[in-house]
Order: C-alpha cells, then sequence, then structure tokens
C-alpha cells in the first residue's frame, strides 16, 4: 500500500508540462497553481511527514535510480523533485546518507534540460533549509566550486 502511494505521488510529479515558456512566465505565487506536478510533490511531503523517514526513505531509494538514470528528462525532474519534497520528513534518515544526496544533485545541476536543472537548484535550497549548519559544513566547497 504505501509503496503504490509513493509511486502514485512520483508519476503525478512526472506530469510536470513542457511549457517552453514556464522560464519566462513571472508567477508570483505558485501555490494557487493547480496541477498534478505539484500535487504530487505536496502529497509525497506529507506521506514523508506522517510516516517519516523510516518507513518512506527506504522505499524511494528503490526508486531512485531508475528515475534519475532516465533519458526522459520528467521522470530525472520527478526524481531530483522528490528528494527535495521528502527532506523535511525523512531528516534523521536522510542525515546519515546527506553526502551522497548532495553528490547526486549537484549531478542534476548541469542536467540538459532547464527544468532538472531549476528543480536540482531548488533542491539543494531545500536542503540548506533542512539540515542548515550540517548542510553548510558539508557542502559549501561542492556547491561554490560548480560551475
Amino acid at each position: 500500500p504505501v509503496e503504490g502511494t509513493i509511486q502514485a505521488c512520483i508519476h503525478l510529479i512526472q506530469m510536470v508540462d513542457d511549457d517552453e515558456e514556464w522560464l519566462t512566465t513571472d508567477k508570483e505565487d505558485d501555490t494557487d497553481i493547480k496541477s498534478n506536478s505539484l500535487t504530487g510533490e505536496a502529497s509525497i511531503d506529507r506521506l514523508a511527514c506522517a510516516l517519516r523517514g523510516g518507513v518512506v526513505l527506504p522505499r524511494i531509494t528503490a526508486l531512485l535510480p531508475g528515475l534519475m538514470s532516465s533519458s526522459n528528462w520528467q521522470q530525472r525532474y520527478a526524481g531530483v523533485t522528490t528528494v527535495s519534497a521528502i527532506a523535511e520528513g525523512c531528516h534523521q534518515q536522510m542525515t546519515k546518507v546527506l553526502p551522497d544526496v548532495l553528490k547526486q544533485i549537484l549531478i542534476f545541476c548541469g542536467d540538459s534540460h532547464g527544468r532538472v536543472r531549476f528543480a536540482a537548484a531548488n533542491c539543494l535550497g531545500q536542503l540548506a533549509i533542512d539540515f542548515q549548519e550540517k548542510f553548510t559544513k558539508m557542502s559549501h566547497e561542492q556547491v561554490k566550486s560548480f560551475h
């Protein structure tokens, strides 16, 4: 049941619009925007906060390699966005693997698709908020040197 719910959330995140004007559109507050992708992101965040990392993280970790290595940009976007969305709810368990998570997300800062690069930058920001000083100490040089 939990696996199916997680997969459904990730599937919804993948349904991000391929609108070429997304970068130039000025949306001050996207919380009012109704989309499957944002619904999936909010749902997986709530699921992680409710069930915590001991339940959610192993199941997501099993799905991430397939998403992150996909040639489909929507799947890569969903993988990176999922990491960002679960960080708060899986904080305790993710702290142990934060160096590996950081390495993976930094790779996507150079992705061929703009939406994936945006998701990676957003994810780094979310990790910085959720893991604060630990993230800063651990990632300062890696993030600073990334171009």
